[in-house]
């Protein structure tokens, strides 16, 4: 609910409240049961309307403090991803630099150490996925 949908609905809860304890008060006054019971049932009704209004709006704020959390586990998990990327590159680059420069052929090692790194670094996509995905339900 907008704040000028919140203003619009306060000032019928009032306006209706008003009226009702001014129909009760009238009817009390002339005698009129009927106009007493309606005025009461008015004021019953803004206040009914106050309730209402009252929890649309904590509703409202609860989701939008929801979605700024989804938002920042969403950027999180994304920062994550980067990183590991950015790492696992690094690591594939050191291991063909150690290749490269390897003249005897000796870079078995290197190849193993490579294997590695992007075992790691798919490991480390997964458990950043899984973070997302556990944070954006919780």
């Amino acid at each position: 609910m907008s704040a000028d949908d919140t203003a619009v609905q306060t000032r019928k809860v009032l306006f209706d409240s008003l009226a009702g304890k001014a129909k009760e008060m009238f009817g009390a006054l002339s005698g009129n049961d009927s106009v007493t019971t309606e005025g009461q049932l008015q004021q019953r009704q803004a206040q009914d309307r106050k309730k209402a209004n009252s929890t649309q709006s904590l509703a409202d704020a609860q989701a939008e403090e929801a979605a700024q959390d989804l938002a920042q586990a969403r950027n999180e998990g994304a920062e994550q991803r980067n990183e590991v990327a950015n790492r696992a590159a690094a690591d594939t680059t050191e291991v063909r630099v150690d290749q490269a420069t390897d003249p005897l052929g000796k870079h078995e090692g290197a190849v193993q150490d490579e294997s590695q790194a992007e075992a790691e670094a798919t490991a480390a996509r997964h458990r950043a996925d899984s973070l997302t995905r556990e944070e954006g339900l919780a």
